[in-house]
């Protein structure tokens, strides 16, 4: 499995007192291993949002099992029975992360999340916020509990604006197909205005639908894709780094470290250096 989690609490310690306080957030992939099951019969004393980026997995939710896919959002309450299965077959994608405080039941209240599990959409905002709430919480930093907690209020803005988004449009069938053929070809040079003129429609014309549906245009979502699957293959392989940015779709290696530093902040292998897990072992 693949994960990346911080942790400004541990989960056998007790939770410290104050107004919102974030204990821990991660995102995990399956990578090898066949399914992942969490079950907590008594739950947690905490609260806890789990967001499905991709993939689906399967929750118990309300009494019965139910398949939540991607763009659903799922909310754990302090003592509430937790119990979900990833399977390796469905490709789950997930982002999570654990709260608690005199004001995080005011701060769901405040969204009027009161459903166990919500549609908000998928969003490369909610990835951009988790990844910056993961390595503050990684990173011993001066504030880090308030910038954690500002954080996450900012990932209930999002998620709030993505749940009104979600119950008021769909995507078209044209930007799902799209979705779905960058993440299956994103490894292979692609011409956008090859790919819009195949499917009948003018590039410019596909590209601001794209933009409107998806928060992004066709080409940074697919930079965003491909520097998402390098990070993997940073942290969970010992390939170089010419290999990955070839495994990715970009045949030279200086533009991928170039484009790569400019997005993320830091150089490919400066970035392989953090990626070290809990055991000091390289991912």
């Amino acid at each position: 499995m693949y994960m990346d989690a911080g942790y400004q609490v541990a989960d056998d310690a007790p939770i410290p007192p104050g107004a919102l306080t974030v204990l821990s957030a991660g995102h995990y992939r399956l990578l090898t291993a066949t399914r992942f099951r969490t079950a907590r019969m008594n739950g947690r004393p905490d609260f806890q949002l789990l967001y499905i980026a991709a993939g689906r997995a399967r929750f118990w939710l309300e009494h019965r099992w139910v398949w939540v896919a991607a763009g659903q959002l799922v909310l754990y309450r302090p003592g509430e029975q937790q119990e979900y299965t990833y399977y390796l077959a469905d490709r789950p994608e997930v982002y999570w992360v654990h709260f608690a405080g005199d004001e995080a039941a005011a701060l769901l209240e405040a969204w009027g999340q009161t459903a166990p599990l919500t549609a908000v959409g998928t969003s490369p905002e909610y990835a951009r916020l988790f990844g910056e709430l993961i390595c503050e919480l990684q990173h011993d930093r001066l504030y880090a509990g308030e910038m954690s907690a500002l954080l996450l209020r900012q990932l209930v803005v999002a998620f709030s604006r993505g749940r009104q988004g979600a119950e008021t449009a769909r995507r078209s069938p044209l930007v799902e197909q799209a979705v779905a053929d960058f993440h299956a070809g994103y490894a292979s040079p692609l011409c956008l205005s090859a790919y819009a003129r195949e499917r009948g429609v003018e590039l410019c014309w596909f590209s601001r639908l794209f933009r409107r549906q998806m928060g992004m245009s066709p080409q940074q979502y697919l930079i965003q894709l491909r520097l998402s699957r390098a990070k993997e293959l940073l942290c969970s392989t010992d390939c170089p780094v010419e290999e990955v940015a070839r495994l990715v779709g970009y045949d030279n290696p200086l533009y991928f470290s170039r484009l790569f530093s400019r997005r993320v902040g830091m150089p490919p292998r400066e970035y392989r250096k953090s990626c070290v897990d809990f055991s000091g072992i390289l991912r």
